[in-house]
């Protein structure tokens, strides 16, 4: 298992980090967009299609921002294109309104392990 995540980490950010050593495994989960304010949604968009082009994997799980609406639409459309997994933590979030509580962790670990 590796962690590609640092906090506060823009998906621009992470593509530049990564473009030349992108992850391999059999399973990827993706959980970017909550940094990505300020952004149009074609951006957002373009963004992501670089991070799953770069991703070579069996089984992609993108994981859903809370706080952006034009972040989840792109990720969804994203997913859907490519048969990839998409999971909601949204009703599980914590006072900060972005991650989840320790049940949603919990959660979204179970639905990940399907």
């Amino acid at each position: 298992c590796q962690n590609f995540g640092i906090r506060g980490l823009r998906t621009s950010q992470w593509i530049q980090k990564n473009h030349s050593n992108p992850p391999k495994a059999d399973r990827v989960i993706i959980s970017l967009g909550s940094n990505d304010f300020g952004l149009t949604e074609s951006q957002l968009k373009k963004h992501y299609l670089t991070v799953r082009k770069l991703i070579n994997s069996q089984s992609v799980i993108w994981i859903l921002c809370r706080n952006s609406a034009e972040a989840r639409k792109a990720v969804t459309e994203i997913a859907i294109a490519n048969n990839d997994t998409i999971l909601d933590s949204a009703a599980e979030l914590s006072v900060d309104g972005v991650h989840p509580t320790s049940a949603g962790y919990k959660n979204l670990s179970r639905k990940i392990k399907k």
